[in-house]
């Protein structure tokens, strides 16, 4: 009986060695290791080449000016810093008009500015003739709807108020071309705190950044957008939008 029972083991235990050998489900191989599909590295879509070829393209103009061209166009915007231009009013034909009385108060020696006791003014004519000049178009002849400006016998008058300080000037930080011919203009505004009651000095106009913060205290920073104009026979700019910070 034992040798029966050793006999029958044996039968089982060869089934079973067939059976291992025969089932490939459990069977493991080296062979069926199989490497990581290759991953494809994204192909950038033709808009983001091309927008980022224009991004490569883009210049600070102001790398390429000359020290002349430079001071032209810091003289260009310090003209609405000086004149506190888009700090003050809300209201668009009051920033005009006194962009205007403000910049022939400090620029024009023949300015002959209307005071009838209690209200200082400018004539129409001549608003009309430097707004022309900066903005390309002036202003209707009537009274401003915030009343600051009354319009009385063709000229602007606004009530007498104390003395303000035009000790302000402007540096362009960096220029660019647009795409319809006008250029983006980026620029600081400095008060010349060293001298408050003078007008501005010629020599701030051909300032660095550096030089002007070293001089002068910082106050804000805007952007301008201009297109190039002749005036008089001289090549200036002509502003189309400006804004502070």
């Amino acid at each position: 009986m034992k040798r029966i029972g050793l006999l029958v083991l044996a039968i089982i235990t060869c089934i079973s060695l067939a059976a291992c050998t025969n089932n490939k489900k459990g069977e493991f191989k080296l062979d069926d290791i199989k490497p990581p599909e290759k991953q494809e590295a994204p192909v950038a879509e033709k808009e983001d080449v091309e927008r980022s070829t224009e991004q490569d393209k883009v210049v600070n103009l102001l790398d390429e000016m000359t020290n002349a061209q430079k001071k032209e166009i810091n003289i260009f915007l310090s003209n609405f810093s000086e004149a506190h231009y888009g700090t003050y009013y809300s209201d668009e034909t009051s920033d005009k008009i006194s962009f205007a009385y403000t910049h022939n108060l400090i620029n024009n020696k023949n300015f002959n500015e209307v005071y009838d006791g209690t209200h200082y003014g400018i004539s129409a004519d001549l608003v009309d003739s430097t707004l022309k000049r900066f903005f390309g178009k002036t202003v209707s002849h009537n009274s401003t709807a915030d009343g600051e400006w009354i319009y009385r016998d063709g000229t602007f008058l606004r009530p007498a108020a104390d003395g303000e300080s035009y000790a302000y000037y402007s540096i362009a930080t960096n220029m660019r071309k647009l795409n319809n011919g006008t250029y983006e203009v980026e620029f600081n505004v400095y008060f010349n705190s060293q001298n408050p009651h003078d007008y501005v000095s010629s020599k701030c106009y051909t300032y660095s950044v550096s030089q002007a913060e070293s001089n002068s205290d910082y106050c804000y920073s805007g952007t301008a957008v201009v297109k190039s104009k002749v005036h008089n026979g001289s090549d200036t700019y002509e502003l189309i939008s400006y804004v502070v910070d």
